[in-house]
């Protein structure tokens, strides 16, 4: 009887380490938040890859909505279908990312592009259709339409579906190109030359406070003299022999600080150049925000800036402080800024009536 009892209870044991054994092995049910360096990796091979039959090579997030034409023109609704048919041009690129624009405005204008004086080459952003849909939908590709929601006073969340990229090319030789995922742009002179990508971000809304992951060209100069790159998880077998094995995953972020309460730092040496060691694109995203109409700021909206300081080059990191948002007078807390939820793409925007 003894001897059946251990046998009994052996087995018992047995299956429930068994039980526990597979219950940890089991996959992940928030792989954003447990693998996210895996995670960035799936994302980046959904929306890098090709779009069949284009003629241009292109892949699946060159095919979404450019963000400068989304907010071209106040006076008119943007649609999908004539963005997304729309050729890519030198003139509809950035010369530098967004917040540089916004920090060194002086600097943005380019008269004439002369890829040999372009060593960063340009810039873009894109934005799937969800995104697209939702800006839309609630009138956000215009200013009024963005402080008619914070005067409503009701929180703008995007679709778990929107994704954004931002993309950044450099010219490079014919015999560079192989080693690249190439386009090809005409200056004003008629000439056609060959860009690399060099860098890429991509946000999706996988995660309330959306998830971010960065990637470069092993190529680029510098890359790591700031911030080395963090990726758990490995360039996925699945690009391995393809343009896509020249790109390294910088890394991933999903909080503002870490278990310990340190700021979490995400940079990439060519879109972040400058401020590598001061970037969280997820506290920097934060302040996207949008307040009441102020009439000293003539015909622009009033919002936060997107630099701590421009002079040197700061960027924000760490949890936000409310104070950006809300003040506090004898108990009554009073909106100051509403954030665009992250979306830093929404400063494009122009008034309608100026």
């Amino acid at each position: 009887m003894q001897h059946l009892i251990h046998r009994v209870l052996r087995f018992f044991v047995l299956t429930l380490a068994a039980g526990l054994f597979v219950a940890c092995s089991a996959p992940s049910t928030n792989p954003a938040v447990n693998s996210p360096d895996q995670f960035a990796w799936q994302r980046f091979m959904e929306v890098s890859r090709p779009i069949p039959g284009d003629p241009q090579g292109r892949v699946a997030w060159e095919g979404w909505a450019l963000a400068r034409e989304v907010f071209a023109d106040p006076n008119a609704t943007p649609d999908w279908d004539t963005l997304v048919a729309a050729p890519r041009t030198l003139e509809q690129l950035d010369p530098m990312p967004l917040q540089q624009m916004a920090a060194h405005p002086e600097d943005a204008p380019v008269a004439a592009f002369d890829p040999a004086l372009s060593p960063f080459g340009v810039n873009e952003t894109r934005m799937n259709r969800a995104t697209f849909d939702f800006i839309v939908a609630n009138n956000l590709w215009y200013i009024e339409g963005q402080e008619a929601l914070f005067a409503s006073g009701h929180p703008i969340v995007f679709p778990v579906e929107a994704m954004e990229v931002k993309a950044q090319w450099r010219p490079v030789t014919p015999d560079q190109a192989p080693l690249y995922h190439t386009t090809t742009l005409t200056t004003a002179d008629g000439q056609v030359h060959i860009f690399g990508l060099t860098a890429l971000h991509i946000t999706t809304k996988d995660l309330p406070n959306w998830f971010w992951a960065t990637w470069e060209h092993k190529a680029n100069p510098d890359r790591e003299t700031v911030i080395p790159s963090r990726d758990r998880a490995g360039l996925p077998v699945q690009l391995k022999g393809t343009v896509w094995e020249n790109y390294v995953l910088r890394g991933s972020q999903i909080d503002f600080v870490d278990s310990t309460g340190r700021p979490t730092i995400l940079a990439n040496s060519q879109i972040e150049e400058g401020f590598e060691a001061t970037s969280s694109c997820i506290t920097c995203h934060a302040r996207a925000t949008i307040g009441k109409r102020d009439p000293t700021l003539g015909g622009a909206a009033d919002r936060l800036d997107i630099f701590a300081s421009v002079a040197p080059l700061l960027g924000s990191t760490g949890a936000p402080n409310p104070d950006w948002f809300y003040t506090l007078s004898n108990g009554t807390v009073t909106p100051k800024y509403a954030q665009t939820d992250f979306v830093w793409s929404l400063l494009r925007a122009g008034r309608r009536n100026p």
